[in-house]
């Protein structure tokens, strides 16, 4: 884990997941609006999977529900 810093490129040629998270400021009807976008890739993949905020929020929720799940399982 780590951050966007002068050692990113080195660290993510190590690592066998990269997971990097974007925003991007858009503008809608005249109101600006922050999307984000999170950049998922494994040691050697040709190019990164790319979520969505409403496909993130998702995965979010099911891994939620998957950790108290097996949490609660084991108390």
């Amino acid at each position: 884990m780590g951050s966007l810093d002068d050692k990113f490129n080195y660290n993510a040629s190590l690592a066998d997941i990269v997971v990097k998270f974007t925003t991007r400021e858009l503008e809608v009807g005249g109101k600006r609006h922050v999307e984000y976008e999170v950049y998922v890739w494994r040691r050697g993949a040709a190019k990164p999977a790319v979520l969505k905020e409403e496909l993130l929020e998702k995965c979010l929720e099911e891994c939620s529900r998957i950790f108290h799940e097996k949490l609660t399982s084991i108390a």
